[in-house]
Order: structure tokens, then sequence, then C-alpha cells
């Protein structure tokens, strides 16, 4: 069969079974915890991602792309606030007792 003879729907269906095979085998890969070598888990980052599409497809993407497809997947980027390495716990708890006292004060009823 020549390049010619092949339909474009074919070459559609062709493209798209294999593609959402795939898909599927990855989204049920990164429904679990990434597991790091000393044993610990985490949430997946976008190169966690990224090796486990060359190693599993054989297929390298950039960054940006491997974040376009787990976002097709349905997941969403959840990153913590982050937090000073010198403050003081103390003082932030004082602070949110005193603030739980004075919101009555602060809003509007």
């Amino acid at each position: 069969m020549e390049l010619k003879d092949i339909k474009l729907e074919e070459l559609e269906k062709r493209y798209k079974s294999e593609r959402d095979g795939k898909i599927k085998e990855l989204d049920s890969s990164i429904d679990k915890p990434y597991t790091m070598k000393n044993g610990y888990t985490r949430g997946w980052q976008t190169k966690d991602v990224q090796v486990l599409i060359k190693s599993k497809f054989g297929v390298s993407y950039g960054s940006r792309h491997v974040r376009r497809i787990i976002s097709n997947l349905g997941f969403v980027r959840l990153v913590p606030r982050p937090r000073h390495k010198r403050r003081n716990q103390k003082d932030v708890d004082e602070f949110k007792e005193q603030f739980k006292k004075n919101a009555k004060v602060l809003v509007k009823t």
C-alpha cells in the first residue's frame, strides 16, 4: 500500500488508538505517588513524568509538552505556599491567635 492510497481518516484512527492506549497506560502510572530511591513518596514533578515517558515509550518530550499531557490527563499543578526557613513558629501561632480574636471586628456583618 502506498502513501497516496491511505486515507486521512485511517491515519487518524491509527494514530488516535495508538496514542490513547499509551495515554491510558501513562495515566495509570501517575495515579500512584512517586516513590523516591530512599523509599519516601511525594507528588509527581514534570521531570519525573518526562523520565517515565522516556523509559516506557522511548519518546522524549520537552517539559512544556509534558505539562500539557499531564493537564490533558486531568491533573492540576498544586504547589504549597513557600515558608521562610528562619520563621519563628511561636510568633506565627501567636499571630494566628490574635487574628482570630480580632477577626470578628474586621469582618463585615
